[in-house]
């Protein structure tokens, strides 16, 4: 019964992951835009944007992350399996949940830091140099990204845990 209210939980939270990951490639489509904006500027008007460097900048920061929590749920980062494919398949669910209890610590932790950095940006309301544009919106893309990505990596564990705890099946 918990596992199926995982697996729609996990459903639920792949929605939401894909909606950041339709933002993270409209945001790589806008920086391919911008460069090539800039550069055509550069050589017919021989002046670039002046804010080009600004904004490709801001909008790298979405692409990386909000392409974090769909990355993270469908468990495409890059891995050393070396070892844990060796292991049985009760062994790679709790090499697994632990891996994910080691990211879900990290995250927390960074969630944790975010919080003042956040509150900081918004007392001095930060702006880019050049041309102005507040940084905390592009700014809590960060912690909204790694509090679904550790919502992801919480659900990750669970379900891993309660696979490796489960009696091994006879096929």
């Amino acid at each position: 019964m918990i596992v199926k209210m995982l697996e729609k939980l996990e459903c639920g939270l792949d929605y939401l992951a894909r909606f950041l990951a339709c933002i993270s490639a409209i945001s790589a489509a806008a920086i391919t835009s911008v460069i090539c904006v800039s550069v055509i500027m550069r050589r017919v008007a021989n002046s670039p944007l002046f804010f080009a460097e600004e904004l490709v900048g801001l909008l790298l920061c979405v692409t990386m992350m909000c392409a974090l929590p769909l990355v993270t749920l469908r468990n495409s980062h890059i891995q050393v399996t070396l070892v844990v494919n060796r292991l049985a398949a009760r062994g790679q669910a709790i090499m697994g949940a632990l891996s994910a209890l080691v990211a879900l610590s990290f995250f927390c932790w960074l969630i944790w830091e975010a919080i003042p950095w956040m509150e900081f940006a918004m007392r001095l309301n930060l702006k880019t140099e050049a041309t102005q544009i507040p940084m905390v919106p592009w700014m809590m893309v960060v912690p909204i990204s790694f509090s679904l990505t550790a919502l992801i990596l919480a659900v990750q564990f669970l379900h891993l845990l309660a696979k490796s705890l489960s009696k091994p099946q006879l096929q």
